[in-house]
């Protein structure tokens, strides 16, 4: 397994998606390394993300990054926030290391307590790793 932290990664990943405006425009800094349910008292509208499991090789972590758009108002909101966050990162590579691109048609999801719309979509990341 790599020395490199995961949380450097999610450093850089949140970093890239937040310097878009129109990203921030809609959920100014409220995007998350985290699943909701781990959240508490949050402000609305808002974005998550969170790592399914993946391989890993010698210089090379291959895995499924979720990102789910949140409102507390509409669907169009929570798909608003998802659409610019996917265009954002549609076939990008950052820093030179981490390679990114929306592998599936997002999903909505409604939970009733608290009233929150909600838009899932799945990214396939290739990540270089260093010694």
């Amino acid at each position: 397994m790599s020395n490199e932290p995961f949380n450097a990664f999610k450093e850089a990943f949140r970093n890239y998606v937040l310097a878009g405006a129109s990203v921030t425009s809609l959920i100014s800094q409220r995007f998350y390394g985290a699943q909701l349910a781990t959240l508490f008292n949050e402000t609305y509208p808002l974005a998550v993300f969170w790592a399914n499991e993946g391989k890993e090789e010698t210089y090379l972590q291959d895995f499924i990054l979720n990102v789910r758009g949140c409102s507390d108002s509409t669907y169009d909101e929570a798909h608003n926030i998802y659409n610019v966050i996917r265009d954002r990162l549609n076939n990008i590579v950052i820093s030179n290391r981490i390679k990114v691109r929306p592998i599936n048609t997002p999903t909505e999801l409604y939970e009733t307590d608290p009233r929150i719309y909600s838009v899932i979509g799945r990214f396939r990341i290739q990540r270089i790793l260093t010694k």
